[in-house]
């Protein structure tokens, strides 16, 4: 169902070449707005607001927050094999394998090439 959410619904703008989903939100008056998302690796969670609970000028989880997501997990995704969203329960705790290392660039290397100042 929250594929749905990328693949059709209001966060289309969230698409990765690669399976994921996710979920939009925003509050009454545009105060808040945020996407969470995931892939079959990793788990990311955006959110967008004024410190002063000042509305926004309409943005919406589908939005800012959704295309903030992408450019992010584009980077943090980038050196990790396409794989499908597990489907089912996750496995019991002591049966999960640590992952192995990757290269490529650590993840505040890519975090801060994205992100960074220009």
């Amino acid at each position: 169902m929250l594929s749905a959410v990328i693949g059709h619904g209001t966060g289309k703008s969230a698409a990765l070449p690669r399976p994921a989903a996710g979920k939009t939100g925003t509050t009454q008056d545009y105060r808040d707005a945020w996407f969470i998302g995931y892939t079959a690796d990793l788990v990311a969670g955006i959110w967008l607001g004024n410190d002063d609970n000042a509305p926004m000028n309409r943005v919406t989880g589908g939005s800012l927050p959704a295309q903030t997501w992408r450019r992010f997990m584009l980077t943090a995704t980038q050196a990790m094999p396409v794989r499908p969203l597990p489907s089912g329960p996750p496995p019991p705790a002591g049966m999960l394998a640590a992952a192995p290392p990757r290269s490529g660039g650590g993840f505040f290397d890519n975090f801060f090439r994205l992100f960074g100042p220009r």
